[in-house]
């Protein structure tokens, strides 16, 4: 019985160190509303559809409780990785697809270094 406690200990252990292994730090602009739901890193052109897990959830009720307009770009940064599973609908428009596991840091305060690129009027919307 002991050493079923020790396995057990030792597969959760190495699960919660590789599953953080598979994260990387991402920071860029996330975009919310009708149709949208994206992410594009800082200085990139670059846009992902966006999967969240439960625990980063909270940041669409930030979202839509202080936004000012539609799709107005929040900065986001968070642990992370890339997901190969292009869902359908929306999320074929986009270039790919990042999956948001935990929240570091979230606000509408957008930094120097990650602004929005200059959009020209007529061509709406991200």
């Amino acid at each position: 019985m002991m050493m079923l406690r020790r396995l057990l200990c030792l597969i959760i252990c190495f699960s919660a160190l590789t599953s953080a292994h598979d994260s990387s730090t991402y920071e860029g602009l996330y975009f919310w509303g009708p149709e949208v739901h994206a992410f594009s890193p800082c200085g990139s052109d670059q846009d992902s559809w966006v999967q969240l897990s439960n625990e980063a959830m909270p940041v669409i009720s930030f979202y839509q409780q202080q936004h000012r307009h539609p799709y107005q770009p929040m900065y986001l940064k968070f642990f992370g990785h890339p997901s190969h599973s292009l869902q359908g609908g929306f999320a074929e428009s986009y270039q790919g697809v990042i999956y948001i596991k935990t929240l570091i840091d979230y606000s509408f305060t957008l930094p120097k270094h990650c602004q929005p690129a200059q959009t020209n009027p007529s061509e709406g919307q991200p």
